[in-house]
């Protein structure tokens, strides 16, 4: 197993993008996803400067069906012609939820099975940081066997991020006997989401949990211990660990960095304004 330290994956997540956004997020803007993918180009003090080249993805979520369509590749997204024909191809369909992530191998060898985001059935997750808790065997144990079982599933790849998202979907699976949050409710999934995550976070040293996770309807973004911001256009949303626009004074987009030991929830429907929790109460017993 690769384990190497670093600054982290850089990661986004636009709730109802036209065709414009994407674009700009993933391609033109001055720190787009494409330019943060190069050696020596972070805007955050003290998170390095090594880039993201080992790989990216993208998932997105079309025309109101819940499977989400998945691209990914090993390549760094700014010498791949892959990355460009991807967005391509996202600027001409109609995505209502979309994630991207480009990668900075930390735990797990450089190979598709472990490019964030990763999905299971209508569900999207992708993490920036290290969590080591979810690779112990401890862990390791319950993800492959208990909750493998029930879910009818398991990580693919190394990654503790994959295996966080496991965790997470076994431990929603074992106390509400399925993963759909329209039985659960949203409350409950924010809930049982910080919960999980909590309990990989007290078996790690020094965790970082920067986690933006979907059900397709709704996106949860988890900010413990790295860079995360909001974006709004109008009712246009970005989650993403930088802020995309090194001119801030021309951008059309408003930023706000979204607080230490917070959950902020967007519904892609937009019937309620995006809602902060604090982390910390919602891990209470």
């Amino acid at each position: 197993m690769q384990i190497n330290p670093g600054f982290g994956c850089r990661m986004m997540a636009l709730i109802n993008p036209d065709n414009a956004l994407i674009d700009d997020c993933f391609e033109k803007n001055t720190h787009s996803l494409r330019q943060q993918s190069k050696p020596g180009t972070c805007l955050e003090d003290g998170l390095g400067r090594s880039g993201n080249p080992d790989g990216w993805a993208f998932v997105s979520y079309q025309n109101n069906k819940q499977i989400p369509i998945v691209s990914k590749s090993v390549w760094p997204a700014y010498i791949d012609p892959k990355y460009q024909a991807a967005v391509n191809k996202l600027t001409k369909q109609k995505s209502e939820i979309i994630f991207a992530h480009v990668r900075s191998a930390s735990i797990g060898s450089v190979t598709v099975e472990n490019c964030h985001p990763f999905t299971y059935k209508n569900w999207s997750f992708e993490h920036n940081g290290d969590l080591i808790g979810a690779v112990i065997q401890e862990t390791r144990d319950k993800i492959n066997g208990k909750y493998a079982e029930i879910l009818g599933n398991k990580p693919l790849g190394q990654t503790d991020s994959e295996a966080a998202f496991f965790y997470f979907l076994g431990r929603m699976k074992e106390t509400y006997k399925t993963t759909d949050t329209k039985i659960i409710g949203t409350d409950n999934t924010r809930k049982i989401f910080a919960q999980s995550m909590k309990e990989l976070i007290d078996k790690s040293s020094s965790p970082t949990c920067n986690i933006i996770v979907s059900d397709g309807e709704n996106v949860f973004a988890l900010k413990y211990g790295r860079s995360l911001y909001l974006g709004q256009q109008q009712k246009q949303f970005i989650i993403s660990s930088e802020k995309t626009d090194k001119s801030l004074e021309e951008s059309p987009v408003s930023w706000q960095e979204i607080p230490e030991g917070y959950i902020l929830t967007i519904s892609k429907n937009n019937q309620s304004k995006p809602v902060l929790t604090s982390f910390a109460d919602l891990v209470k017993k």
